[in-house]
């Protein structure tokens, strides 16, 4: 999500506007993957403007995409993930497009994104 490519909101959106499952994905891979999360400004509004004003959105902290951040950060914080190992699991009973990260070993931390 740069000012460069179309935003992520754009990206994961369909006939009937933003696909938030995809969007949720989308963060939570950047925030639970391993290495510093990189968010680029109004993603957390679902922005779809390249080169557009925050302002012209409001800043809003109620959205739901600024919710799901500012969990994703509580939850990064409280787990220490920061400085975890990370490394993807297979599983058996995982569906088909079901991805699982885990950090910080087998007693760690599991995400599970489909």
């Amino acid at each position: 999500d740069n000012h460069d490519m179309d935003r992520l909101a754009k990206m994961c959106s369909g006939d009937e506007g933003p696909a938030m499952s995809r969007l949720f994905n989308s963060l939570a891979w950047s925030f639970f993957a391993k290495g510093m999360p990189m968010m680029y400004y109004g993603t957390e509004v679902f922005m779809t403007e390249q080169r557009g004003s925050i302002w012209q959105y409001g800043f809003k902290t109620d959205t739901p995409g600024y919710k799901f951040v500012r969990l994703l950060n509580m939850v990064r914080k409280q787990q220490e993930l920061a400085l975890m190992d990370m490394e993807v699991v297979t599983s058996a009973n995982a569906l088909d497009g079901q991805l699982v990260l885990r950090r910080g070993g087998p007693q760690g931390s599991y995400a599970f994104l489909n």
